[in-house]
C-alpha cells in the first residue's frame, strides 16, 4: 500500500467502496500506513479514507485520531465537502478525537468564513453530525432554520426529502432537550417528520427479532407476564424496543393500568448492527437516540448483545435482567 500513489489510492478506496469490499487485513494496513501519512496526503485521500471507515463502520482511532489533527492544521486547504465527509464520518462513528477541544474551535471557525461556500446539504450533514458528539454549534443551527436556508434545501421544488426532514426534525429536537440557552428561530411544524424509523434506517435500527426472541421468554418471568410492550413509537418520533411502565411505588403495570404510569422505562434490545464494527462503541445516531429519551423521561436500559449471548441459563439471564431492570 505504501507504493500507492495518493490519486491510486483514492481509485483503490472508491473501488472498494462500489464493490461493498470491507477486507479486515485491508483495513489493518490502512490503519498502519494512514497516520503517517494522512498529515501531507492529497485532502481527498483523506476524505475518502475516512469516508471509507464510514462505510465499514470501522471506528479506526489511529485513523479518525489521525484525520482530526490533520483537520486542525490543514482546514484550510480542504474544499467544503471534504469538510463535511470528515466531520459527518466522526460524528456517525461516534468518535470524539483527543484533540476534540481545538478540533470544534477549528470547525467552528472555517464554518463562521467559509459559510456561503458550504452546499446546503454538506452544512446540515455537519450540524447533524455534531449532535451525535454533544456539540451543538447554536449560532448556525440559528441560520439553518431560517426560511431561507431552509428553501434552499428544497429539491426542485418538490419540497423536502424524509431523510433532510428527519435530519431538521433531530437537529430541532437537540435545540429543545439540550440547549436551554437556544433562542434563535424554531424550525416551522411542517418540516418535521412525525417517525424516525426509516426504510434505510439512518436514524436508528429496528428492534433485532433474533435477540428479542432470547430476551422475551425469561423477561415474561421477571415480570410475572407479558406486562411490556414492543416497537412503541414516542410522541417524539423514536421507536423503544420495550416498554416497561412502573407505578408510583415502582412496581411493575399491567397493560391494562397503563394509564397509571409513573415511570418508563425504555429497554434497548442492542443487536451487533447498532455498534461500530467489531467493537462495543454503539453507532452516533443511537447514542443521540439515547440521550434523547432521558431527557424525555425514559429510564433508559442497554441490553448489548455481547453481554445477553454470554448467558446459557434461563435463570441466569433472568437474573441479568433483574440486576439490569431493578438494580
Amino acid at each position: 500500500m505504501g507504493s500507492f500513489r495518493d490519486e491510486e489510492l483514492i481509485k483503490v478506496l472508491r473501488a472498494f467502496s462500489y464493490f461493498g469490499q470491507y477486507d479486515a487485513d485491508f483495513l489493518a494496513a490502512l490503519e498502519k500506513q494512514m497516520p503517517s501519512r494522512v498529515p501531507t496526503a492529497d485532502p481527498e485521500l483523506t476524505s475518502t479514507v475516512t469516508e471509507y471507515c464510514l462505510e465499514a463502520t470501522c471506528r479506526s482511532e489511529p485513523i479518525l485520531e489521525t484525520v482530526a489533527e490533520s483537520f486542525i492544521d490543514n482546514a484550510e486547504k480542504y474544499s467544503t465537502h471534504q469538510i463535511a465527509r470528515q466531520v459527518v464520518a466522526l460524528g456517525r462513528l461516534n468518535y470524539l478525537p483527543n484533540c476534540s477541544a481545538q478540533l470544534f474551535k477549528k470547525l467552528e471557525a472555517v464554518l463562521e468564513t467559509r459559510f456561503a461556500q458550504f452546499q446546503p446539504g454538506d452544512l446540515l450533514d455537519v450540524l447533524h453530525s455534531c449532535i451525535h458528539l454533544e456539540r451543538f454549534p447554536l449560532n448556525f443551527v440559528s441560520k439553518v432554520f431560517s426560511h431561507y436556508f431552509l428553501q434552499s434545501l428544497e429539491v426542485a421544488g418538490n419540497g423536502l426529502d424524509k431523510h433532510v426532514m428527519g435530519q431538521l426534525t433531530q437537529l430541532s429536537l437537540s435545540t429543545t432537550l439540550e440547549c436551554s440557552t437556544y433562542q434563535g428561530p424554531r424550525l416551522p411544524y411542517h418540516y418535521k417528520v412525525k417517525k424516525f424509523s426509516s426504510s434505510d434506517n439512518f436514524f436508528e435500527n429496528p428492534i433485532d427479532p433474533y435477540l428479542f426472541s432470547k430476551v422475551k421468554g425469561p423477561l415474561i418471568q421477571l415480570l410475572g407476564g407479558k406486562n411490556f410492550s414492543t416497537r412503541v413509537f414516542t410522541q417524539n418520533g423514536y421507536t423503544i424496543d420495550v416498554e416497561i411502565t412502573l407505578d408510583e411505588e415502582g412496581l411493575v403495570l399491567p397493560l391494562s393500568q397503563w394509564e397509571n404510569t409513573y415511570r418508563r422505562i425504555a429497554l434497548c434490545l442492542d443487536a451487533e448492527d447498532r455498534f461500530c464494527n467489531n467493537s462495543h462503541h454503539l453507532l452516533g445516531k443511537e447514542v443521540t437516540k439515547r440521550r434523547h429519551l432521558q431527557r424525555l423521561g425514559y429510564r433508559v436500559v442497554q441490553i448489548p448483545h455481547f453481554e445477553f449471548d454470554k448467558l446459557r441459563s434461563q435463570e441466569a439471564r433472568v437474573q441479568y435482567l433483574h440486576r439490569k431492570i431493578f438494580p
